[in-house]
């Protein structure tokens, strides 16, 4: 793996630094400040195109507003350079640099529009500044905050980020990543990757979604204070102080290499089925606290004592939430909470309170008296008491939808209670349903 990580910075290093400072292709930014698509503001004269290197490198600010394209910009060469995007799209072919030289700095402000780049490199060798605050930033190949002893920081305020390929925050540099607001959608993000290198990844707000995060040989620091999480794999030991993780962006895992300590904020785990759900495992130990917020997924209803492992630790658990939530809310006992949860062992389970769907009457089974409810509130409307209406899908109308919620439990019980001999086919249900429309609509 750093064989391969070494033999990319080389190929970078090699095609970067072996074009030459000029040829005839080359387009130098002259104005101050002005349209990046007016030809006059460009020596030679004219806006580069597709096979054109772009420099910036007078203290200038190029404005982007509608669709321009170039094969390499260096923002910031041997100087200072700006560019703006507030508008249309720029599409690079291969690089974009930020701070190339030792004494360069360079500063890229995508404020609106879309920015398509191969390869970015912010603080090639010098200091490069991204600031985000809206559109969309794209990145087919890799990203590297801070490259070759270098300073690069990227500020995501708003916007769209998508790196494809992997993503370095002090590749052999020092590298800040800031994330306030936005979503940033990564593969592989390595913090600190050569040694004598720093990154850090402050997240504070907005969504970062990544397949794994990694501590590289330098230092590394992952700040998790705000926004959401959904990460495959943390390498590392992973300190939650206010945000919310979310493994999967579905149902799905996160797996921590290490310790996981819940010291605020939310593990938000989402229930498909009674063997679908969301994970969180940790090779390490976990120490909870703050919320954990069970979400029930497209109306999917667990039944009364259920119980989901949603957590495993290798090293065991400490402490405890100090709440558990949920988007459940219909068919509660009277001031019971949807789950209740508890460590078992290495894995911590919720169970459900909740009714099953279909237990009008509240006996723990779905049978002839929950069907007699419902026929006697059978197609009116206005109803408030959920399921003691036999109003399980909580519309207000007693109707086909409950009465399907109903078939999909017909004779079901609490594990462990009494057998009570009824009628248990699904077939005779549904003739007890026909019955009932049919004596509703006569009646009507």
């Amino acid at each position: 793996m750093r064989t391969a990580h070494r033999t990319l910075r080389a190929c970078i290093l090699i095609v970067a630094l072996s074009w030459p400072a000029a040829w005839a292709d080359d387009k130098y930014w002259l104005a101050a400040s002005g349209d990046w698509g007016e030809p006059g503001n460009w020596n030679p004269y004219g806006v580069p195109g597709a096979n054109d290197e772009a420099y910036i490198d007078n203290v200038g600010n190029a404005a982007v507003t509608t669709s321009v394209e170039a094969k390499s910009v260096y923002v910031g060469y041997q100087a200072t350079g700006t560019v703006t995007l507030a508008g249309g799209m720029q599409a690079i072919t291969d690089f974009l640099f930020l701070g190339y030289h030792s004494v360069a700095t360079g500063v890229y402000q995508l404020q609106g529009g879309e920015l398509v780049a191969s390869t970015a490199l912010l603080g090639y060798r010098g200091m490069g500044e991204f600031w985000q605050t809206g559109g969309t930033h794209s990145i087919s190949g890799n990203m590297a905050v801070a490259f070759s002893r270098s300073k690069g920081t990227y500020h995501l305020q708003a916007g769209i980020l998508t790196v494809s390929g992997d993503e370095y925050v002090g590749y052999d540099g020092t590298g800040t990543f800031i994330q306030s607001g936005g979503t940033h959608q990564a593969g592989r993000i390595e913090l600190g990757y050569y040694g004598g290198s720093t990154g850090r990844y402050d997240l504070l707000g907005g969504v970062l979604s990544a397949e794994s995060l990694a501590a590289g040989s330098g230092s590394a620091a992952f700040d998790f204070a705000g926004g959401t999480l959904h990460a495959g794999t943390v390498e590392f030991g992973l300190v939650n102080e206010g945000g919310v993780l979310a493994p999967g962006e579905s149902v799905g895992t996160t797996t921590v290499d290490g310790n996981y300590t819940q010291a605020a904020g939310t593990l938000e785990i989402e229930l498909a089925a009674l063997s679908q759900c969301d994970m969180l495992s940790a090779t390490g130990s976990v120490t909870l606290g703050g919320t954990l917020d069970l979400l029930s997924l497209s109306g999917y209803r667990p039944k009364e004592a259920d119980v989901f492992a949603v957590i495993t630790a290798d090293g065991g658990f400490a402490g405890d939430f100090a709440e558990v939530t949920s988007n459940i809310t219909l068919g509660l006992p009277g001031g019971m909470a949807a789950f209740t949860g508890g460590v078992s062992g290495t894995s911590y389970e919720v169970i459900f309170n909740g009714f099953t769907a279909g237990d009008a009457n509240g006996d723990r089974r779905v049978s002839i008296g929950d069907l007699s409810i419902m026929a006697t509130n059978w197609n009116q409307t206005g109803f408030t008491n959920g399921y003691a209406d036999a109003d399980f899908n909580g519309d207000g109308n007693v109707s086909i939808g409950d009465l399907s919620m109903m078939a999909a439990n017909w004779d079901w019980q609490l594990p462990g209670g009494a057998a009570v001999p009824e009628p248990a086919t699904l077939s005779l249900l549904a003739l007890g349903g026909l019955a009932l429309i049919r004596r509703r609509r006569q009646a009507a």
